[in-house]
């Protein structure tokens, strides 16, 4: 069982030693005393799992939710509607 720094999985994965030991959870890193290390098996498939669920998760199809609702009516919008109707109605019936 080989054991990997912080440093080393840093310049392995191309990231910051500050990122590796934000995500050392994740990553599969152990606390030895005062020191983490990340055996190189648990880095390999925590970094597989990662990345297929950000795969997965840009997979799925996400429902688009319309959070609009319609505006009540004002009294001067329901008559401007009702005599538009009327007016209308009227129109149609002369023309006939």
């Amino acid at each position: 069982m080989e054991f990997l720094t912080p440093e080393e999985v840093a310049e392995r994965l191309k990231v910051s030693v500050r990122w590796v030991r934000d995500h050392r959870e994740a990553l599969g890193g152990i606390q030895l005393g005062g020191y983490v290390r990340f055996t190189v098996e648990a880095l390999e498939e925590n970094v597989r799992r990662i990345a297929a669920e950000q795969v997965e998760a840009s997979l799925k199809v996400r429902p688009v939710v319309a959070n609009v609702r319609p505006r009540p009516l004002s009294e001067a919008d329901v008559k401007r509607r009702l005599h538009a109707i009327r007016t209308d109605g009227q129109s149609k019936a002369k023309g006939a």
